[in-house]
């Protein structure tokens, strides 16, 4: 399945990992009650395009105290955040992200 080139048409976690510039250092699903899987990135791009999901997700911001920018669904928001802070993303949304500090972050991947 290729890539949206507009970002909007939702694809898969999977398809998603693969516009990033490095593989994560942990990638785990699990099959429980609710399916869901699990994938950590450190040391990558401060900026990410994080394309449209057909899955809804929980980003957990790892690695220390950083600012986030995120950009998308018609609005712009820059906040500090501390390290175990998460951002819910409902699936369906693109949004541009911006770090300033450690970038470390791991997603929780589940249907909706």
């Amino acid at each position: 399945m290729p890539i949206a080139a507009d970002r909007t048409s939702p694809i898969a976690p999977e398809l998603w990992a693969r516009t990033l510039d490095a593989d994560p250092i942990l990638d785990r699903s699990f099959d429980g009650l609710v399916p869901a899987s699990i994938r950590r990135w450190r040391g990558i791009d401060p900026a990410i395009d994080q394309f449209a999901l057909d899955h809804h997700f929980i980003s957990v911001h790892l690695g220390g105290a950083k600012r986030l920018s995120r950009h998308g669904e018609g609005r712009s928001e820059t906040r500090e955040v501390q390290n175990g802070a998460h951002s819910m993303i409902p699936a369906g949304t693109a949004f541009q992200w911006d770090t300033a500090g450690p970038v470390d972050f791991a997603h929780i991947y589940f249907s909706p």
